[in-house]
């Protein structure tokens, strides 16, 4: 597919919003009078409509209907009770022949409440916070706005001298009002990202956190700057930060970052491990997966993020993974045989 000029996230945006209107519209794109419009008004339409469309049909390109009559013919578990009724059913074998897959799943929900009990505190006393797959979007007194990705907790620390934003958990996205005196940091445990006037999310994981710079350009520091290790991002950049260096600076590989807005996902040629990492974190739940097993799927495509099953159905039709659900809150997911 040849890329051209980059469209812009404006474009992107619009291209979006009209993919999502046609989908539901029964008349031809050809035939719609207010679509060809915008169309034919910029070339930047054309090429953002063209991108949109090819990452579509990646995976709607393989679900012929002979797949499509497999996917819809496989009667998924369904379970209406809390994750022990499911354990008592799924036990109703001999324990002997169960003996290995009661001890992974055993590990796997322990270790599932132990991760929600140990950021519980961090999400409750923020000062703003939102639930899994709930964006929300905050308006600040110096106009700046926040939108927190779903289950981030943040607090707002406002001074004459400073407007400091300490991410707690999760990840942010701050479109800056520019006030020269009065710099923008946004901070976590491992570092800080300070503002020049601009668009840039910052998301705190596991060992460290990472900048993606959406517009103008943003400085970066590790929290232990012993060796001024501080950095400027421009537009179209991200990088890690731990708490002692700055590392991977590189272009942005997310075909469009920020359409997580709308509840999407948006890739090209990614890592599947890659993408049910990001689907995790806006399921109320838990979605089971090896990393090893899924080392050499790559995928591309459209995603729900607030609809992890019909996320997994579009998955399912375009590689050779199954998945099976246990309640409505775990899903394990693997490479066919």
């Amino acid at each position: 597919m040849s890329s051209g000029k980059t469209p812009s996230r404006i474009h992107i945006q619009a291209a979006l919003d009209w993919y999502y209107t046609l989908e539901g519209c029964s008349e031809d794109a050809s035939e719609h009078p207010e679509f060809q419009a915008w169309l034919k008004a910029n070339e930047q339409h054309q090429t953002a409509w063209n991108r949109i469309t090819y990452l579509n049909s990646q995976w709607r390109g393989v679900a012929n209907s002979e797949t499509l009559s497999v996917i819809n013919s496989v009667e998924q578990l369904k379970a209406h009770q809390d994750i022990y009724q499911a354990s008592k059913t799924y036990l109703a074998g001999p324990i002997k022949r169960h003996a290995k897959k009661i001890l992974v799943w055993c590990c796997l929900v322990s270790s599932l409440i132990y991760a929600q009990q140990n950021q519980w505190g961090q999400w409750l006393t923020a000062d703003y916070r939102n639930g899994i797959g709930e964006p929300l979007t905050i308006t600040l007194d110096d106009h700046s706005q926040l939108t927190l990705a779903s289950g981030t907790a943040v607090d707002i620390k406002y001074t004459d001298e400073v407007r400091r934003i300490v991410v707690k958990k999760g990840m942010v996205l701050s479109s800056v009002a520019r006030q020269p005196h009065r710099p923008f940091i946004v901070e976590t445990s491992y570092g800080t990202a300070k503002a020049l006037g601009t668009i840039y999310s910052v998301q705190l994981q596991k060992d460290h956190m990472v900048v993606n710079v959406i517009e103008s350009s943003v400085q970066v520091c590790p929290q232990d700057n012993l060796a001024n290790q501080c950095q400027a991002l421009n537009a179209g950049n991200k990088a890690k930060i731990n708490k002692s260096l700055v590392y991977d600076v590189e272009k942005q590989t997310d075909a469009y970052p920020l359409a997580w807005l709308d509840q999407q996902i948006v890739v090209d040629d990614i890592l599947l491990s890659d993408l049910l990492a990001q689907l995790n974190k806006h399921h109320f739940g838990f979605i089971h997966y090896s990393e090893k097993d899924f080392a050499d799927l790559h995928i591309s495509g459209i995603f729900p993020l607030n609809d992890p099953i019909e996320a997994l159905n579009r998955i399912q039709a375009a590689l050779p993974i199954q998945y099976h659900t246990f309640t409505n809150k775990l899903i394990h997911v693997r490479k066919n045989n």
